[in-house]
C-alpha cells in the first residue's frame, strides 16, 4: 500500500495566524494549517508511514489513530465554537462577540494558564470559556477551574481578567454537561451558556 498526502484545496490558506489576546506586537505568533484533512494527514498518517504500508487497515487504526484521536478532535472542536456562537447568536439573543480569541500565559507563581475562550464583547464586557471534547458530561470541577484560571490571570495583572470575572460563561462540552453543574452554572450571578455536540449541530 502506498501512502500519499492529502490534495489541497484550490484557492484555500494552509495556515492562519492565531494570536495570544492583547499580545504585544513583538510577542511570537503561532500559525496552525487551517484544513482539517492536511492536519490529520501530519499528524496520524505521515510518522506512521512504515507501519501503514506493513499491517492492515484496522490494526494500524487500533494502534496508532485511536489513542491519539480525541486530543485531534479537540482542537478541531475548539474551531467549532464561533460559527456555531454566531450561528445560534440571534435566535438565543446572545451577546455579539467583537474578536473571538484565546489566551495562553502565566500566574503570578509563573504557573501556566490556558483560556479556550476570550470574547471581548461589542456591549462592553469579555465572555469566556472553556471547550471540552470528551466523553463524560462536565461536572462543576471544570466550572471552578475556569473560574480559578481567570481569578488567576487577573491576580496577574490583566485587566481583561478583571472584566471578564463578571462577564458571560461559556462551556462547550461534546457530552454536556451533569446535574451538579446545571445547579452551580444556574446558582452563579453570571450568565452561563452550556452546550453539547447536540448544540454544535443545532441550526436555531
Amino acid at each position: 500500500m502506498s501512502v500519499g498526502g492529502p490534495v489541497p484545496r484550490a484557492g484555500r490558506p494552509r495556515v492562519e495566524a492565531a494570536p495570544n489576546y492583547q499580545a504585544t506586537r513583538n510577542a511570537p505568533v503561532r500559525y496552525r494549517v487551517n484544513d482539517p484533512a492536511i492536519r490529520f494527514f501530519e499528524a496520524l498518517v505521515a510518522p506512521n508511514t512504515s507501519l501503514l504500508e506493513r499491517v492492515e487497515p484496522l490494526t494500524a487504526y487500533d494502534k496508532v489513530v485511536a489513542p491519539r484521536l480525541d486530543a485531534f478532535l479537540g482542537h478541531d472542536f475548539e474551531r467549532m465554537v464561533e460559527p456555531t456562537y454566531e450561528r445560534l447568536r440571534v435566535s438565543r439573543s446572545l451577546p455579539t462577540v467583537r474578536i473571538w480569541s484565546r489566551w495562553e500565559g502565566s500566574d503570578r507563581n509563573r504557573r501556566g494558564l490556558e483560556i479556550d475562550i476570550v470574547a471581548p464583547l461589542s456591549e462592553g464586557g469579555v465572555m469566556t470559556g472553556s471547550v471540552k471534547w470528551n466523553r463524560r458530561p462536565l461536572g462543576p470541577k471544570s466550572f471552578f477551574d475556569h473560574l480559578d484560571a481567570l481569578r488567576r490571570a487577573a491576580d496577574a495583572g490583566h485587566r481583561w481578567a478583571h472584566e471578564a470575572q463578571q462577564g458571560p460563561l461559556v462551556f462547550v462540552s461534546a457530552a454536556g454537561v451533569d446535574a451538579r453543574f446545571k445547579a452551580v452554572a444556574e446558582a452563579h450571578p453570571n450568565h452561563v451558556i452550556a452546550w453539547s455536540l447536540e448544540d454544535v449541530d443545532s441550526q436555531a
